[in-house]
Formats: C-alpha cells, structure tokens, sequence
C-alpha cells in the first residue's frame, strides 16, 4: 500500500518544480484546466485534489509521466479503484476503469509510434 498524504505533496511539489522549469505561471496552468489560479496554486500547495484527468492533460504540457510517476511512488493501477476515491487521497479517479484503460492504450500508442521513428532514425544512420 502507499501513504496517500505522501502522494499529494510529491503531486503538488512535482507539478510546481516542471512548471517552473518549463517558466509558466500558474495562470497559465489554471487556464489550461480551466479553472482559477487560486485553485491551482492550492493544487500545488497541496490544499485541493488533482483528479487523473487533469494531471493526464498538465503531463502533455509539462512533458510529464504521471501514470510512471505515481507507479514509482507506489499506486498500483490493479489495486480496486475504491482505494483512489476517499477524501483523503491525493488523486480522485472519477472514472470508469474503461477510460483508464483508453489512456493508457493512448500511451501505449504514442510510445510505438515514438520508437518506430526512433528506428527510421537508426536505419538512416546507419545507412549513411
């Protein structure tokens, strides 16, 4: 099992460090949510959740692995999602299994098509 607490502030320090790094503001990333900056910056404060969907879309922007960075840190995806739902967890999953399921094989898709111009890149060379 995981310390939920321990998630939510790796969550909300993780998202502050690569928004800083890529030098967005907050307001940026709260209108990429769709929601204020003061929500926002509670997320990152670690004083309001981050539901999956919303981490999925900040991890597009910030070049960010989230469903390996919650895996590092312990949250397995074959637990029962009821272990996701509670108030006290870090992350709300408020989604049917399927479209986890969707996302991920997106992720998979994207990394296939990322290797195979990996290999196009490699034949190039090599015939070179």
């Amino acid at each position: 099992m995981f310390d939920k607490n321990a998630i939510i502030m790796l969550i909300g320090a993780k998202l502050k460090k690569l928004r800083e790094q890529k030098r967005y503001s907050q307001k940026e990333m709260a209108n990429i949510l769709g929601i204020s900056q003061k929500t926002y910056s509670n997320i990152e404060s670690d004083k309001s959740k981050i539901t999956i969907e919303q981490l999925a879309v900040l991890s597009k922007k910030l070049d960010f692995d989230f469903i390996d960075f919650l895996q590092e840190h312990g949250v397995n995806f074959n637990q029962s999602y009821n272990n996701f739902s509670d108030n006290s967890s870090g992350v709300q999953i408020n989604t049917f299994p399927e479209k986890l399921v969707k996302q991920m094989e997106l992720r998979l898709q994207e990394k296939d098509e990322f290797i195979r111009l990996l290999k196009e890149q490699l034949e190039f060379y090599k015939n070179q």
